[in-house]
Parts: C-alpha cells; sequence; structure tokens
C-alpha cells in the first residue's frame, strides 16, 4: 500500500522516464559528456580540440573507476581510513556517484559508524530509488542502530522480481528469527533459497543465519554441521569478512557450550578496527 503522502505524487510515464534517464546520467556522467562531444565532433568535421577533450573525459572515467576499484580493494582489507581517502576522492570527480556512497557507507558500517553510513545511503537512495542494494544496505543500517519497524519497512519489498536477492533473503531470515521470533520460519526462508548454489561470499552468511535457527530449534547436530561448513569456506572470503564470520562463529560455539576464544581472538587479529572487534576481544576474555 502506498503511503497517503505519496497518493497525490504519483510520477507519470513520461516522468518516470526521464527521472531514469536523469539517474543514469548522474551515475556515469562522463558517458553523457562523452556523446556530447562525439555529437560536436561529427558537427564540425572532427576538430583536435574535441578529440582532445574527450581523451581528457576518457582519463577522468578510467580514473575514478581506478579509484573505486582500489578503494574496494583496501576495504576488504580492513584498511578503512586509506579506503575512505579514495572513496572520497572519486566523490569530488561525481559527488552524484551511487556506489562511491555506498562503498564509503560500507566502510563507515564496517567500522559500527551506522548513522554515518545512514546519511550517505539516504542520499544515494534519493539520487537512485531504484536500485534494490541501497534499500537493502539503509535496511541494514537501520536495523544496527535498533530501529526494528522502520528497518523491516525498508528491506520488505513488493517487487517480486528482486525477491530472490541473496542480501534480502538473508534479512528476511534474520527478522524472521530476531523480531518474529520464529525460528521455523528463517529456516525455511534459507532452505528454500538453496545457499550452496552461491558463492562462499554470499552463501556463508546465510548459512550463518541457518546455523542460528538450528540451535534455537534445538537441532544440534545440523547446527554443528552448518558451522563445519562456514570455517572450512572462511579462506574464500575477503578479509572483513572473514573476521565478521569468525565472530559469528564463536558466538555460536557458545551458545552450543563448545570452545569459542580461538574464533573471538581471530576476529580481532584479521579485523582490529572492524564493528565486532570490541566485542570479540571481550567475548574472549570471558570466555
Amino acid at each position: 500500500m502506498a503511503l497517503f503522502s505519496e497518493a497525490h505524487s504519483k510520477p507519470t510515464k513520461e516522468t518516470f522516464l526521464w527521472g531514469r534517464i536523469a539517474q543514469q546520467a548522474l551515475l556515469v556522467p562522463e558517458a553523457s559528456i562523452l556523446l556530447g562531444l562525439l555529437l560536436i565532433a561529427w558537427t564540425f568535421g572532427f576538430p583536435p580540440l574535441i578529440g582532445i577533450l574527450a581523451i581528457i573525459t576518457a582519463f577522468v572515467f578510467g580514473l575514478r573507476l581506478g579509484l573505486m576499484t582500489l578503494a574496494e580493494q583496501q576495504l576488504a582489507q580492513g584498511a578503512y581510513t586509506r579506503a575512505d581517502r579514495l572513496v572520497q576522492a572519486a566523490l569530488r570527480i561525481n559527488p552524484w556517484s551511487v556506489d562511491a556512497l555506498v562503498l564509503r557507507a560500507q566502510g563507515l558500517a564496517q567500522q559500527g559508524e551506522d548513522e554515518k553510513a545512514e546519511q550517505l545511503l539516504r542520499r544515494a537512495a534519493k539520487l537512485y530509488p531504484s536500485d534494490h542494494t541501497v534499500q537493502s544496505t539503509l535496511a541494514s543500517v537501520v536495523l544496527a542502530q535498533g530501529r526494528i519497524a522502520e528497518g523491516k519497512q525498508l528491506a520488505l519489498t513488493g517487487d517480486s522480481s528482486i525477491a530472490e536477492v541473496p542480501q534480502l533473503i538473508q534479512q528476511r531470515a534474520w527478522m524472521a528469527l530476531h523480531v518474529e521470533e520464529d525460528a521455523a520460519k528463517a529456516r525455511a526462508i534459507i532452505l528454500k533459497a538453496d545457499p550452496k548454489r552461491f558463492p562462499p561470499r554470499i552463501a556463508l552468511p546465510l548459512l550463518t543465519t541457518l546455523g542460528e535457527a538450528h540451535i534455537v530449534l534445538g537441532a544440534r547436530g545440523d547446527a554443528e554441521a552448518i558451522l563445519t561448513t562456514i570455517e572450512a569456506d572462511l579462506s574464500a572470503c575477503p578479509r572483513t569478512q572473514q573476521a565478521e564470520l569468525l565472530y559469528h562463529l564463536g558466538r555460536l560455539h557458545a551458545e552450543l557450550g563448545e570452545q569459542s576464544a580461538l574464533y573471538f581472538r581471530r576476529c580481532v587479529e584479521l579485523d582490529p578496527d572492524g564493528r565486532y572487534a570490541q566485542a570479540a576481544w571481550r567475548s574472549a576474555v570471558n570466555s
């Protein structure tokens, strides 16, 4: 159901089309510039100055992509300060880059800076409201702040074409487990998604929630098998994701009454500045 405030401002098809064009232009403005230069060059017989401008535009585009790629690599290694500098440089080139805004928000969220991440994601959502990745990431940081009702509203979508996106499946299962307190529903959601068909980077977060649901339901053997699978595939994930998964492995092994300190220590070693480092250190000391 649409909100009452939206009822009087539904866009026409023409408005929606121009909005989509404007969003794409903001996402890759260099493409629009190159197209414009090409048209000007064709009109005036391809003067050398236009060619130079086209080369400069292509160079700027390549530079921005290079900065984003380097930032993503640094973020995966837990080099948050370096990654943030690279992303900010990319944003100076294109302040409307949704990818850069989301990447910077991701870095902040991985350090536990959820409020700052939320501000960036809301800006990205305004620029590109049709991007489900932005919406689901925004839902994650809102849920992390304890605003369950708002996060649930952001996470749930009526668009059947993206309902089976792994990140959205993960959020639905997490809410079933922790908000609705229905572990059977959470398990059913993840089993239906069949995590085995995804690469480890995508599958292991789903399996973590599945393992937790097994524990709540008293299926100890199934939970232990899931935890063994997660640990075996850890090396296929980026360093910071390994740290997050190790924290959850420690937490779930502790719930099973098993040794957990090693997992917490490895979490801190891999990502000492990450959002789980302090909690992992306290758990390692207390275990």
